[in-house]
């Protein structure tokens, strides 16, 4: 096997390796993005920017319940500097410096499907820099202790263009985005409510 096809083959592997790779550690309570680069054409890496510093909340809506996120772009962290700066311009720059989200109701009966270990699908809106964008199909499981999921979109969802660098021929970022968000029952704004609510 030549060294040129020996890079090729660890590069892919490494980049197999980054993709399986967990995007949050067990405890913790944070949302993250995850796109898809390719690197002088040759080899395809996932980043991951994570933001731990997010306020969550369920507030209680006539019988139903509604989830409420907020946070700051700037505190997304991909262990680039370069790179968390372009995604916080993207985001809104100094003019929108906060994302928020709000699900449509959640239902006692969804509660439950939960707590049964099932998955459900909730809706909701997303703000980013001013604008409101429907949010479709975001799947969501509890384990006992927190939340997770992950829902895969693009960046022309939200009206976003993929950065490039050098024109692409350096570096370009495909037109996929995945957010994944886990949230800590005990770390949730009302939490004691949300408690009763998995008893019943």
């Amino acid at each position: 096997m030549t060294s040129w096809v020996s890079v090729v083959v660890l590069t892919v592997l490494l980049s197999i390796q980054t993709l399986a790779a967990d995007v949050f550690e067990p405890n913790d309570h944070c949302v993250a993005w995850r796109t898809r680069k390719v690197m002088f054409v040759l080899s395809t890496v996932y980043p991951v920017g994570k933001n731990c510093k997010i306020s969550s909340k369920l507030v209680s809506n006539k019988g139903s319940w509604v989830f409420h996120l907020s946070l700051s772009h700037e505190n997304f962290d991909s262990d680039e500097e370069d790179r968390d700066e372009e995604v916080s311009k993207l985001l809104g720059g100094n003019r929108w410096r906060s994302l928020e989200f709000q699900s449509e109701a959640i239902s006692q009966a969804q509660i439950n499907e939960l707590n049964q270990g099932r998955k459900i699908i909730i809706n909701g809106v997303m703000k980013i820099a001013g604008k409101e964008y429907q949010v479709r199909a975001l799947p969501l499981k509890f384990d006992g202790t927190k939340f997770y999921g992950k829902y895969e979109t693009n960046y022309t969802q939200f009206e976003l263009k993929p950065p490039t660098i050098a024109g692409g021929l350096v570096a370009k970022v495909s037109n996929y985005l995945a957010l994944h968000y886990q949230f800590q029952l005990s770390q949730i704004d009302g939490n004691q409510k949300i408690r009763r609510l998995l008893s019943q």
